[in-house]
């Protein structure tokens, strides 16, 4: 069984990609199942060999805005059904993140349109799109934690500990306000956010004479005014999140819109009591572990869900929510599920299409 999942150019090694989701779960389905293989190459997606694909199973459109017209973009997925194909489209996303453009926003609903299968990280995605797209199969795989990758986790945590976590880009004005929000809840507290990637952000750049003091100036107002302690420094690896994570006992989703989030099984996995918005999936999934939300416009409700957080971290919430994460979102129960997907979507046999395709 040949899966393509379209995702680079070339031959680049998606394990050097910062973000583990895909290749964790193709790395333990291909060592535990002889019968499936991944292939990743965007550029087959223009060359017949797609059509030697099973299952083509697309992460997130964006990767094909390259394509510009929608129309073309629609008939190449059409004419892969027509060859025996199935299209499956794992939901990350509704549209793409800020990008207020109709195209490339139909880029996302054309694929949705077409999906034979459409994989749900939470039930209120798929509440929603079994209205939007009655014509597709939909099914519940909710998100994996990276157990193969974060392997030097601390196995307790402190009350003593006092940060709290608030990692990965900060890509709109909004999340840095709300950043800012949650950071001024804890005034008279002795917590600290810890937000390293903060300074990334074109906001926070100056170019003049100021430049080499600036960034030194920005970080002790941040810490002061709002209880947010950051660096200036480029992306985090993964040697360094694993520092931050395991310094803190806390994780806050800093989001106003999206549907879905890693850090929060992020959170869950490094044993922290997670805090984010009452939106999509997040908001879905927080309530019903018992962690606290809050609305992204109610500066009251973030002021509560923060002290709410604290609390329950004081009552050991985050050792429950590690438990509840690798025993219902471990790599291996999730890869399962996915491949029980990829076979009940393989009409072809596992022994069709023997032609050898580059990944």
């Amino acid at each position: 069984m040949r899966v393509f999942i379209p995702l680079v150019k070339g031959h680049v090694d998606i394990h050097n990609m910062w973000n583990p989701y895909i290749y964790t779960l193709t790395d333990y389905l291909e060592k535990e199942h002889q019968d499936i293989e991944f292939f990743y190459n965007i550029e087959m997606f223009g060359t017949k060999e797609v059509f030697s694909f099973d299952i083509v199973h697309i992460m997130w459109p964006d990767i094909f805005f390259y394509i510009g017209d929608v129309s073309v973009y629609r008939e190449r997925l059409r004419q892969i059904k027509r060859e025996g194909s199935k299209i499956i489209i794992t939901c990350h996303n509704s549209v793409p993140h800020y990008i207020d453009d109709k195209q490339k926003k139909l880029f996302y609903e054309v694929t949705y349109q077409e999906a034979d299968i459409i994989i749900h990280l939470g039930k209120c995605s798929r509440t929603l799109f079994e209205e939007m797209y009655p014509k597709a199969k939909h099914v519940l795989i909710p998100h994996h934690v990276y157990d193969t990758v974060y392997t030097d986790i601390c196995k307790r945590k402190p009350f003593l500990k006092r940060y709290i976590a608030c990692i990965g880009a900060f890509r709109d004005k909004e999340e840095i306000n709300l950043l800012k929000e949650a950071g001024k809840t804890l005034a008279f507290t002795r917590y600290f956010i810890l937000a390293p990637s903060l300074m990334i952000n074109a906001q926070w750049k100056r170019r003049n004479k100021l430049a080499l003091i600036w960034p030194v100036f920005k970080m002790v107002w941040l810490r002061w005014r709002y209880h947010i302690v950051t660096y200036d420094k480029r992306w985090i690896n993964h040697d360094s999140l694993t520092k931050y994570m395991n310094s803190s006992c806390i994780s806050f989703i800093s989001r106003v819109a999206n549907l879905n989030s890693g850090n929060l099984t992020l959170g869950f996995l490094f044993g922290n009591v997670v805090v984010g918005p009452n939106i999509g999936n997040i908001g879905e999934i927080l309530r019903d572990l018992g962690n606290p939300t809050f609305d992204p416009k109610n500066m009251e409700s973030l002021k509560s869900a923060m002290n709410k957080a604290i609390h329950l971290h004081k009552c050991g919430k985050g050792k429950d929510n590690k438990k509840y994460a690798l025993n219902n979102w471990s790599t291996r129960i999730i890869a399962e599920k996915h491949y029980k997907v990829y076979v009940s979507m393989n009409t072809r046999g596992n022994n069709s299409h023997k032609t050898t395709v580059a990944k």
